[in-house]
């Protein structure tokens, strides 16, 4: 049976920017002026509960001003191709590289990168990579 979109919660991945645990499609509905040109949407993906990746097709800009920490976002609709099955190795690797990128230590509030990569590389199941991934290594 065909899946209407992704099932949450899930890990939204941007190669070469970050990653984040999304439990909706609504906490991917707003964006900085930065974010929508530096092409963050293009490069999106999400890896849901069920495993399977969703790959950002396009985006559209709607009338929407969500309120965000800095002040006020652009409101974004994004479409999503249909999806496809990543390995979860993959998924894991991608989720190394941007903690390896991770400059500002964002990643290292609980472990060390090195521990928090572990735990990426260590996880069974998907459902087992998208907690370590929101607690960013702490127990829960």
């Amino acid at each position: 049976m065909p899946q209407d979109g992704p099932k949450f919660p899930a890990i939204a991945v941007c190669p070469r920017d970050s990653f984040s645990v999304v439990q909706a499609m609504a906490g991917l509905e707003a964006a900085s002026p930065r974010g929508l040109e530096s092409g963050y949407f293009e490069r999106l993906y999400i890896v849901d509960s069920n495993g399977d990746r969703w790959r950002v097709a396009r985006v559209e800009t709607t009338s929407a001003r969500p309120k965000g920490p800095f002040g006020k976002l652009i409101g974004v609709q994004l479409f999503l191709s249909p999806p496809d099955r990543p390995l979860l190795a993959e998924v894991a690797d991608d989720l190394c590289q941007l903690v390896d990128a991770d400059r500002d230590d964002l990643y290292d509030q609980f472990v060390t990168h090195e521990e928090l990569k572990l735990l990426f590389r260590s996880a069974p199941t998907i459902e087992r990579l998208i907690a370590v991934a929101a607690n960013l290594g702490e127990d829960p």
